[in-house]
């Protein structure tokens, strides 16, 4: 976003799960965290991972925001709630089953579109609203199970959502850091573009959120630039003042070529049942982030290789995918 607000969230991410895996003296000599991970394959990219967490740190929080986010900049304390796209919010003293949510103004999808109320509106009814024109029966599985309770959405003025529950719920913040927020206006111009010949709604709003996983928009310091589905995923940062970057990469469940050799891509393969294994390496170095934001940028691309992601950065602050 233009205005960003959580620095060392995205390095955070990555360190708290490197520090499991790599000795102080290890990340000293090398400067490289290795963090293992386990995913089937490029976790979905409109907005709504897969894969479970590893889907939300890779492909997840680097392009998108949730209304609040937890706070990953420390290594020792316990992470606790934060504002993300919401500065604040309280429930409703008439009605416990409402929540008031001031948002953060200024802010702007990667497209160039402004965030506000209608985008959270539009971002609720995509998993909770069928009738919607947008609703994508595909996302719903990975969101509604993590926020059961959250009913609608109702836009009380451009920096205020009143968002209400079935029953009272003070969980509600906690469950929100799994609603990512995708761009509506975006979302809206690819439909736009799906072929006449697709005359079916339900088809319609398919075809735009297949070309939206392609080339999505969000709000985070990384935006995507390239999908080969089953093979990879690149990102860039969003903007010139974002100073974290990853790369990533998956043992591939065919054989690997030789580290001395580049990888080849082979086209579709088709989906044996093998596990991926729990092996990954991932270089990363943490520089202050003063903030992370979104814009127009030329730094180097981060990618994210098939199935699993790796963080690699040289100073101050590129982006590099390293051989598995």
């Amino acid at each position: 976003m233009r205005t960003m607000f959580r620095p060392a969230l995205i390095a955070g991410a990555f360190a708290l799960a490197g520090a499991l895996l790599t000795s102080a003296s290890a990340m000293a000599q090398e400067k490289v965290l290795r963090i293992g991970m386990t995913a089937a394959d490029i976790p979905r990219t409109h907005g709504q991972p897969d894969q479970g967490f590893e889907g939300n740190r890779f492909t997840g929080i680097p392009m998108y925001d949730a209304l609040v986010h937890w706070d990953l900049s420390k290594a020792d304390a316990a992470s606790v709630i934060i504002p993300g796209l919401a500065l604040s919010w309280q429930v409703d003293a008439a009605d416990k089953n409402k929540w008031v949510f001031r948002l953060r103004p200024g802010v702007k999808f990667h497209d160039g579109s402004p965030f506000n109320a209608a985008a959270v509106v539009w971002n609720v009814q995509k998993v909770l609203d069928q009738n919607a024109p947008h609703f994508d029966q595909s996302q719903v599985g990975v969101t509604v199970s993590r926020m059961p309770n959250l009913a609608s959405a109702r836009a009380i003025d451009d920096l205020t959502v009143e968002l209400t529950t079935k029953a009272p719920d003070s969980f509600l913040p906690i469950n929100l850091t799994n609603l990512f927020m995708a761009s509506p206006a975006h979302w809206q111009k690819l439909l736009s573009e799906v072929p006449a010949s697709v005359a079916d709604p339900k088809a319609r709003a398919a075809a735009a959120w297949t070309a939206f996983a392609s080339t999505p928009s969000g709000t985070g310091p990384f935006r995507g630039v390239r999908l080969v589905p089953r093979e990879r995923f690149e990102m860039v940062p969003a903007g010139p003042r974002s100073t974290a970057s990853f790369s990533c990469r998956c043992p591939s469940r065919t054989p690997a070529p030789p580290r001395s050799s580049p990888a080849r891509s082979t086209g579709s393969r088709p989906r044996p049942r093998i596990r991926c294994p729990r092996s990954s390496s991932a270089a990363s170095r943490s520089t202050p982030m003063p903030s992370l934001t979104s814009g127009p940028g030329s730094s180097p691309s981060a990618r994210a290789r098939r199935g699993s992601t790796a963080a690699s950065a040289t100073p101050p602050t590129s982006a590099s995918t390293a051989p598995s």
